[in-house]
């Protein structure tokens, strides 16, 4: 970004691919919840056939469309948007989803490094006839909020941070195609940042498989042996720091073990059973193993 540019307030940052229709409604919940000038919503079109910026229909003098130059996926594109942001904070939307008015202006008045909402679920391709205020309300915690469960969250969940901890951690993993946002937190919660989460819904999440028009989640698309590797990758990568959180741990090896049981994959399985990080839930895990196995047998007779 040239150094020269004012900062304002908040980017809010919505990368995109192939989801023409639905971005509209994302955008447009948007645009409808900027009350101030202080403020740009930031679209990276990472690759839509056609672009992005010929499909558009809104128009509106804080948005901008950039085309991702960075590595292809939605990691890289947030990270290409964050470093054309001028905000000094980022709030993360995905290209299903919505946002509630009021929300971005709670998030410029916090005084954390990063935060999260609550969502509220919806389902259908349409734009909903009514979108609910942002209650607002005082946030918790994160740094208190144990076990990990509680501050793990998606970056659909109404994620913000300021743009100089974002870069100062190192942004996003690009080689993490899934769960990213989980090795995202990790590192925030590595260099002791503070965080805070609100309990009223900040966005609206879009529940859909996808259909002809539009992609699927990405989650929705990866085999469970693809997930089940990320997990492994992040376990591997943050190891020291998870061995001193045994609530992460568990987090962590439960829902890889939980992905190698849809995939069937023992081997792997008995792996991590005998690693140093898995050795004191060893049982834990075995068991875990044993009754998700049995869960995806008959999910399988069922299909």
């Amino acid at each position: 970004m040239h150094p020269t540019k004012k900062r304002i307030a908040l980017s809010i940052i919505i990368p995109t691919k192939d989801r023409p229709k639905l971005l509209e409604a994302a955008v447009g919940s948007v645009l409808d919840t900027l009350t101030k000038n202080n403020m740009e919503v930031i679209i990276v079109d990472d690759g839509s056939t056609p672009p992005v910026v010929e499909m558009l229909k809104s128009s509106h003098s804080n948005l901008r469309v950039i085309v991702n130059e960075a590595a292809a996926g939605a990691s890289g594109a947030r990270n290409f948007g964050v470093l054309h942001a001028r905000g000094h904070r980022i709030l993360f939307l995905d290209d299903d989803d919505l946002m509630l008015s009021g929300y971005p202006e709670w998030v410029c008045k916090q005084d954390r490094d990063y935060g999260h909402s609550s969502i509220l679920k919806f389902k259908g391709f349409d734009r909903p006839n009514k979108i609910p205020q942002f209650d607002g309300g005082i946030g918790q915690d994160l740094v208190v909020a144990h076990p990990f469960a509680n501050q793990a969250v998606g970056l659909g969940c109404g994620f913000w941070v300021k743009r100089s901890v974002f870069l100062d951690v190192g942004g996003i993993a690009e080689d993490i195609r899934i769960n990213e946002d989980t090795d995202f937190l990790i590192k925030l919660l590595k260099s002791a940042r503070k965080g805070i989460r609100t309990l009223n819904p900040g966005v609206m999440v879009r529940q859909h498989g996808g259909r002809d028009d539009t992609l699927p989640h990405l989650t929705h698309a990866a085999s469970a042996s693809e997930r089940a590797g990320y997990f492994n990758t992040i376990l591997i990568r943050h190891a020291s720091w998870i061995a001193t959180r045994p609530d992460v741990a568990i987090f962590l090896l439960r829902r890889q073990i939980k992905m190698l049981a849809r995939a069937r994959d023992t081997k792997a399985a008995y792996q991590l059973f005998g690693s140093p990080l898995a050795k004191p839930y060893r049982l834990d895990l075995i068991l875990y193993y044993a009754l998700e196995l049995f869960l995806a047998a008959v999910r399988r007779s069922k299909g």
